[in-house]
């Protein structure tokens, strides 16, 4: 009984840490800085200036390492973790008595040249109300970053902050393959001596300097990335993350990591107005999708039809030929020329107009394919001009148009316009992005089985601990009464019988 008595206790464990990791998720509330002026706020003294100010979006969230305030960059677009050497001494001094021979790694195809692999504590916002203190979070410590051109970084979307998040959809760089260097390549001059040294030996140099084998980071890379050690260390339930920036000036948001928005708070997200699709990954190594289709006031658009998805990028890039389009349609028009004017902030074609005409401006609209989505609900995503003009500071008249345009790309650009409108879903594991076509106040009791599913769990937990006090209780009123064991029983499994019994089960067959 004692035995079955501590069997029940496990299981009853067993489930309550299963419902708690189940309603666990870590929120990481981030906040834009300009890149220029250093302050939280754009410049908007011109249309330039504002447009310059977000073209570049950079948002960071303030977590505790060591116990120490430090500022992280959040990016789609990398998936490491890493902290800057100089910054990571600062808040940890102890760091220079580590051992100077420890392994360098390199990570050169995401823009750091040499780094190590370390660990320290990391407090994050469990449940968005507690702190909770994770311990031996896995990091890169940068110890030199590559020497690249900005032509450089941007084509190959090399990271350049001092501190980073990377939540991209996989490890790597998301334009290119990654290709790991092994002992001998590109060194057949090397002498034998350093070749012996290469193969051999534990801290191996080469030409004076420690050898690194080139991009062999990468090996590590994922246990670093925050979404794959929260889950693998069971503080979350999935590889979900969502982002939502506030739809208000401060440029002010969050990303919730471990669930469906549905699921971490039903009473403002209902799962009927949840589509999403799978991310292709044959091609480019990034959260992107090609829509089935664009629609602009009744016409379907047959031109560049990919989007990529970034957190750094301030507006919606198009195409050249979106641009023609909508310069035909609307912003060159005859009705409309004389109050919209068009500008260049650097490489990009930026556009604003008079309050007078923006609602003449017709929705665009952007189908997912049906794969995933129920016949009755939505399958597209909506952007109307009330999303892409945005009021100019300072001018009640001026309107900001929220789509820049380049001469030479193939894509679009999802960038801030997007989190504004919409809760963004990403699922690392199933490689999945969603979106949530409405929010709003609703019954959690009109909900569906499955996001019932944690309800039913409370309830099955609630009946198991009654039948466990009603088991104690029975056991203490009732205990077992034991038979004592004859003599013969105690050294063998047989059943020994008298020959009066049988003889009795024997007349009892007769009389009956």
């Amino acid at each position: 009984m004692h035995k079955f008595f501590y069997e029940l206790i496990f299981i009853f464990s067993f489930l309550n840490s299963n419902l708690v990791l189940s309603n666990s998720f870590i929120t990481l509330p981030f906040f834009y800085i300009n890149k220029n002026s250093r302050e939280s706020s754009p410049n908007i003294t011109t249309p330039k200036s504002y447009f310059e100010s977000f073209l570049n979006y950079s948002v960071y969230t303030k977590l505790k390492i060591n116990n120490k305030d430090l500022e992280f960059h959040l990016t789609l677009d990398r998936h490491a973790t890493y902290i800057s050497e100089k910054r990571y001494k600062e808040i940890n001094p102890e760091i220079s008595n580590i051992d100077n021979d420890q392994k360098l790694y390199s990570l050169e195809y995401i823009g750091i040249y040499r780094a190590k692999y370390l660990r320290n504590n990391l407090s994050l916002l469990l449940n968005n109300t507690q702190e909770y203190i994770y311990n031996n979070f896995s990091f890169f410590m940068a110890t030199k970053m590559s020497n690249s051109s900005d032509y450089e970084i941007k084509r190959y979307a090399y990271a350049t902050e001092k501190e980073e998040i990377g939540l991209n959809i996989l490890k790597g760089n998301k334009y290119t393959n990654v290709y790991v260097q092994e002992y001998y390549d590109d060194y057949s001059d090397i002498n034998l001596y350093n070749s012996f040294q290469l193969k051999y030996n534990n801290n191996p140099t080469l030409l004076g300097e420690p050898f690194v084998l080139r991009n062999d980071g990468y090996n590590i890379e994922e246990n670093t990335n925050i979404i794959s050690q929260l889950k693998k260390n069971e503080l979350i339930f999935s590889y979900v993350f969502s982002i939502k920036i506030d739809n208000k000036n401060d440029e002010k948001g969050k990303i919730e990591i471990g669930g469906l928005p549905h699921e971490i708070n039903p009473s403002h997200f209902n799962e009927t107005y949840y589509i999403y699709d799978r991310v292709p990954i044959d091609i480019y190594y990034h959260w992107h999708y090609a829509f089935k289709d664009i629609v602009y006031d009744g016409e379907k658009l047959g031109w560049v039809k990919d989007v990529e998805f970034s957190l750094d990028f301030g507006f919606i890039l198009s195409t050249y030929n979106y641009k023609k389009f909508l310069d035909q349609k609307f912003f060159n028009n005859l009705t409309y020329a004389d109050f919209c004017k068009e500008e260049k902030a650097g490489e990009y074609f930026i556009k604003f107009c008079k309050e007078k005409v923006i609602k003449d401006f017709k929705t665009i609209y952007f189908y997912l394919s049906n794969n995933y989505i129920e016949s009755n609900r939505k399958n597209y995503i909506e952007f109307n001009y009330q999303d892409l003009f945005v009021k100019a500071p300072g001018d009640n008249d001026l309107y900001y148009f929220q789509i820049v345009f380049v001469d030479n790309s193939y894509k679009w650009i999802f960038g801030r316009p997007l989190f504004k409108k919409y809760q963004t879903v990403f699922d690392q594991e199933k490689k999945i992005i969603g979106f949530y076509t409405e929010t709003g106040e609703y019954n959690y009791n009109n909900y569906n089985n499955k996001t019932k599913f944690p309800l039913v769990w409370i309830l099955v937990i609630i009946l198991f601990i009654c039948l466990i006090v009603l088991i104690i209780l029975f056991y203490i009123k009732y205990p077992f009464k034991t038979r004592k064991k004859k003599a013969n029983e105690l050294d063998d499994d047989f059943d020994y019988e008298s020959d009066a019994n049988k003889k009795n089960e024997k007349n009892q067959l007769f009389i009956n």
